[in-house]
């Protein structure tokens, strides 16, 4: 029984990477389909219900932490595919009708994507996602002249179609190979959630058992927790963005109205002859930037040449010395991308980095 649930739990934890590595694959490609709920619907098909949604929660949580926040929403429809695939291709009757509950299983879980696709790209218009959807949308508004609304709806719609006639050949494809022993292992009987056969009935001596009692108290247990987890991640990832949002907003702002006390016009002069006219009195403004905000702990004015970054101002700090007027600090690595477009005049959003000064 130990080496049984042993091998379930080895299958939810690959089925899991499974949905994780497409998911890069498609993201690295720029594909226009999902793929993701591949190891979702192979685990669910083969072990019930609960393997399903454990697979369908592990991997929204681990892909909202890793890449976006916003994909640990799109768990309701992973967990909606999950229910789906158990049902229709449970344990009883595997072999009766299974045409039929093929194409219900495909029909269910489309119309379900599209459906949840819709409401969140209505609720998450900024999310990473869309941006193909929206992309392939435009493009087919102005080459058919249709209305924008109904592109998006149909462009939703051919992408959940083609991502799922691409998933459910290949999930059962996987299911058709696998040794009967091993997929006999992999069904969750235990749990009582689909009725045994006649050969599973005779075997019973062998078969795994868990009492209701367990079994409730286990569901719950695990409810609870993937709840408190979910709201927690989901908690602190929000916090995250908010923290950032608010830090370059600082950042600009102080950026911006250093700005507007250093005169450009003096800059040569400053290099030249050092700290000359009102060289002193725009430090002092500078210092008084810095000391406005406790999470603002450099001030420092460059001009960006091509041999490195040219010290204008550097204020210093109780644990570090300011640059030298004149001095060349080299680019950080980070700095790098950036640089052709702050020689050429041009503004750059704020960077999150760790480098020297991140």
């Amino acid at each position: 029984m130990r080496k049984n649930h042993i091998t379930l739990f080895i299958a939810g934890v690959l089925c899991v990477v499974i949905n994780l590595l497409l998911h890069v694959l498609t993201q690295h490609f720029n594909l226009p389909i999902y793929l993701d709920s591949t190891g979702t619907i192979l685990i669910s098909a083969l072990s019930g219900y609960l393997p399903g949604i454990f697979v369908a929660l592990a991997s929204c949580l681990i892909k909202g932490a890793l890449f976006e926040s916003s994909l640990i929403y799109f768990g309701i429809t992973d967990i909606v595919v999950a229910v789906c695939s158990a049902h229709y291709f449970g344990r009883h009757d595997r072999n009766k009708n299974k045409y039929l509950r093929l194409f219900l299983l495909f029909a269910t879980i489309i119309i379900t994507g599209i459906m949840f696709d819709l409401c969140f790209i209505h609720f998450f218009p900024s999310a990473v996602k869309w941006s193909r959807i929206n992309l392939l949308a435009f493009n087919f508004y102005t080459k058919h002249h249709i209305n924008k609304t109904a592109s998006k709806v149909l462009v939703i719609s051919l992408i959940n179609t083609i991502d799922k006639l691409i998933i459910l050949p290949v999930c059962f494809a996987i299911i058709k190979v696998l040794p009967l022993k091993l997929r006999n292992s992999l069904v969750l009987n235990g749990w009582r959630q689909t009725p045994i056969s006649d050969d599973e009935a005779i075997d019973s001596v062998s078969c795994r058992s868990i009492s209701l009692k367990t079994s409730i108290i286990f569901m719950l247990s695990f409810a609870c927790i993937s709840i408190s987890l979910i709201a927690a991640l989901i908690s602190l990832l929000l916090f995250k963005n908010y923290s950032l949002d608010k830090h370059k907003q600082i950042a600009k702002s102080s950026a911006a109205l250093a700005a507007t006390f250093v005169n450009g016009d003096n800059v040569e002069r400053y290099l030249n002859e050092g700290e000359v006219l009102d060289y002193n009195e725009t430090k002092e403004k500078l210092n008084d930037i810095r000391d406005s905000s406790p999470i603002i702990e450099f001030v420092y004015v460059y001009k960006v040449m091509a041999d490195g970054c040219h010290v204008i101002f550097d204020l210093d700090t109780e644990e570090l010395a300011g640059g030298k007027l004149g001095e060349v600090v080299p680019f950080d690595e980070s700095f790098l991308p950036y640089v052709d477009t702050l020689m050429s005049g041009n503004d750059i959003d704020a960077i999150i980095t760790d480098d020297t000064f991140g």
